[in-house]
């Protein structure tokens, strides 16, 4: 008896024993979760601090009401350019839209051009500010004007576009008819604040010292490039007057030893033709040959004794 509560205390342990490893198991942490931790890490750790994602994450608050907002607009650029409408099809009263090729791009154009001008600027404009350069009052400047004009372009959009829709569907009582002033915002506002956007960001961008030291080294490099050639042409040019000269020389060496006629000279040196290896004949040895003698010995000629002038 006692023998087999000590076998069933064994068994009972070596259960409790394997359980055990089975939770250390279980609890460990995979290899496969270990390496991407370390990736998100080093992804933080090597992120620009000054990109947009990194002020979401910083930010959340700020970027979930731009993203509310953004799908508002989106919305008004949609339903403004389907141009729903109030009919009374058999008795009840339907909303119909233009759902036609055109007014589907024109939706999706309006969708894209309400999230640019408004939450998207927004977004640009407070990157902008968060990386400008220390100092920079200009960039300061642009960069804090591109998100008080995306504000009132937020503002004026969601008011134009709202008034539109509430017009054209009859939601409500209180706007019978579009404003005015909504379409003038929807026809003139868009193009003026992407052309005061575009204005805004080529101030800023032009104002960067980095951008200036860059083009000032970009500018010696090009006059370094041009004073190099400058003076490798006028080296060759030097170079060639004065291989011209010695050809010239070497013409007017031949000329005077007779190889060469100056006629025939000024030609080839009107035909730039090189003289290549030739050279001057030796001059004529004008004195009278030697008689040979009886003896076998040469004998002075009677003609030019030794020691007399040959002239």
């Amino acid at each position: 008896m006692e023998s087999n509560d000590v076998s069933n205390n064994n068994e009972a342990s070596n259960i409790e024993k394997i359980n055990e490893e089975i939770r250390k198991r279980i609890g460990r942490p995979r290899l496969a979760d270990q390496v991407q931790k370390s990736v998100k890490e080093a992804e933080l750790q090597n992120e620009n601090p000054f990109s947009i994602k990194a002020e979401a994450r910083e930010h959340p608050i700020l970027f979930a009401l731009l993203a509310f907002s953004a799908i508002f607009s989106a919305s008004l650029g949609i339903y403004i350019a389907l141009s729903p409408r109030l009919q009374v099809i058999d008795g009840a009263t339907v909303v119909t839209y233009q759902t036609d090729l055109g007014h589907i791009l024109q939706a999706i154009l309006l969708m894209v051009v309400f999230v640019g001008i408004t939450e998207f600027a927004f977004v640009a404009g407070n990157h902008y500010f968060h990386k400008r350069e220390p100092g920079n009052n200009a960039q300061a400047i642009s960069s804090f004007a591109v998100m008080a004009v995306a504000i009132v372009a937020i503002i004026g959009t969601g008011w134009a576009g709202g008034s539109v829709l509430a017009s054209v569907t009859s939601f409500m009582t209180g706007f019978v008819e579009v404003p005015a002033s909504a379409q003038k915002w929807i026809v003139y506002g868009i193009p003026l604040l992407i052309a005061f956007y575009t204005v805004s960001i080529a101030v800023y961008k032009n104002a960067s010292k980095v951008l200036q030291n860059r083009r000032f080294l970009e500018n010696e490099r090009v006059l370094n490039e041009i004073d190099r050639r400058l003076r490798r042409d006028t080296a060759t040019l030097a170079a060639e007057e004065m291989l011209e000269a010695a050809e010239i020389a070497r013409y007017m060496e031949l000329v005077r030893s007779g190889v060469m006629s100056a006629a025939e000279a000024n030609a080839r040196v009107l035909a730039d033709t090189t003289l290549g290896n030739k050279s001057p004949a030796p001059a004529p040895d004008r004195r009278a040959p030697s008689l040979p003698s009886s003896n076998g010995h040469e004998e002075p000629s009677p003609v030019n004794p030794p020691g007399a002038s040959s002239e």
